[in-house]
């Protein structure tokens, strides 16, 4: 199995007050021309997966751009049949239970599977378990989660 692995995007981020032509942001703007050719290389690749281990976005409440360039970005490899596991990371992940989740909107998406519920979750992709351990609000329940794996053979673990 080829597995295409992302991590730290950080799509929303921005710094300095350097504008391009249109006012926009230049760094965020080549934040997301970055993520948009690290899609064309991974279709380009045609791998049997794509994990994003954690912080596609800067912020817990990302603004609509960094949304709409993620979901974009998830189409189009949906569209090239390639699945995709994410992990949510400390920066994309709400810090209480009271809170809703960014990648709430992204659930149903055909072949994108997100573990973001502070806990262990397993996916299945094709014949490989991808084990996911999101971000955690204790440092102490990583290991708690690691625990409830339960390896089937052909096993990926994120975290």
């Amino acid at each position: 199995m080829k597995i295409v692995h992302l991590a730290d995007s950080h799509l929303g981020f921005s710094s300095y007050s350097r504008l391009d032509e249109r006012g926009l942001n230049l760094i965020e703007e080549k934040v997301y021309s970055g993520f948009d050719r690290a899609i064309d290389k991974i279709i380009e690749l045609k791998p049997d997966a794509v994990v994003h281990a954690g912080d596609v976005f800067h912020h817990v409440r990302p603004k609509i751009q960094p949304l709409f360039v993620f979901q974009s970005g998830l189409v189009r490899l949906a569209d090239a049949g390639i699945p995709v596991v994410v992990i949510s990371g400390n920066h994309d992940a709400p810090k209480s239970f009271s809170q809703t989740s960014p990648f709430r909107l992204f659930e149903g998406l055909k072949d994108v599977h997100i573990a973001q519920r502070y806990g262990y979750e397993r996916f299945e992709v094709g014949d490989r378990c991808f084990h996911c351990i999101p971000f955690c609000l204790e440092p102490g329940d990583y290991l708690a989660e690691f625990q409830k794996m339960e390896k089937c053979g052909r096993d990926v673990l994120i975290m």
